[in-house]
């Protein structure tokens, strides 16, 4: 199944409007020249574009400030004198890309049954308007992260939940984890860092491309091999301290 390419230009209309060049942004989300290829693609052989991940759609969206439907042109502003086998064949599109979503969040969640889900901790962090209260026992699905400052090098965990997936390897001992991230690769360690940064300076929930982390410390007895994707959302504590809630799935 390919894409359209007008869905696929649009893409590329809305990162020279945002004033940004199509290979700086593609480096933050894949390699430089994915998206540039991708844009030739769609020009040039439009036949031949695969659908693209979810993941790079989302991310995409969050550089540009748009949303997974906004991005995918599912949203009420289609014009009623298109042709409606056209506009079925867009939303089936679209909808694939969503439903793709969909399905890896149910997969993921199937494993850890009985801990609050993704949609759940969402809806909390809607209902209270970014606020940290109100928590009871969803709090214990997330862990609460610092924001790093401009020259940190490395997070500082304030809090892990019971059923965090953080808890599930290391327990809720915040010191265990700040051993367990020093001794992840520089690369890794500094884009967890830059996540977690960005992830402050916004007030939409941000989500993370699938993660793989491979960690062994033989000192805390931790063997650790887990993929996953963090859910990040910034919030305001009853004392104004500014946190990130990391959901990770």
């Amino acid at each position: 199944m390919s894409i359209d390419p007008n869905i696929v230009l649009s893409w590329e209309k809305r990162i020279k409007d945002a004033g940004l060049n199509a290979t700086s942004v593609s480096s933050q989300i894949a390699s430089r020249s994915m998206l540039p290829n991708l844009f030739r693609t769609a020009r040039v052989t439009p036949n031949k574009i695969p659908v693209p991940s979810v993941m790079l759609v989302m991310k995409l969206g969050e550089i540009l400030g748009a949303t997974l439907e906004e991005m995918m042109q599912t949203d009420a502003r289609l014009d009623v004198r298109v042709d409606p086998k056209y506009q079925a064949a867009l939303g089936a599109q679209a909808q694939k890309v969503i439903d793709d979503l969909g399905r890896e969040i149910s997969r993921r969640q199937a494993l850890q049954y009985g801990r609050p889900l993704v949609e759940d901790v969402l809806n909390w962090w809607r209902e209270n308007n970014g606020r940290l209260e109100a928590c009871g026992q969803i709090q214990e699905a997330f862990d609460l992260i610092e924001p790093p400052g401009r020259h940190d090098t490395k997070i500082t965990a304030k809090r892990i939940g019971g059923m965090s997936l953080a808890a599930k390897h290391l327990g809720t001992d915040t010191a265990r984890l700040s051993r367990l991230l020093d001794l992840l690769p520089p690369e890794e360690k500094n884009a967890m860092v830059v996540s977690y940064r960005s992830a402050s300076r916004t007030n939409k929930p941000t989500f993370s491309d699938p993660i793989k982390m491979s960690v062994r410390s033989r000192g805390d007895q931790i063997s650790l091999d887990e993929e996953y994707i963090r859910m990040q959302l910034p919030v305001v504590a009853p004392d104004k301290t500014k946190l990130i809630v990391s959901y990770c799935f």
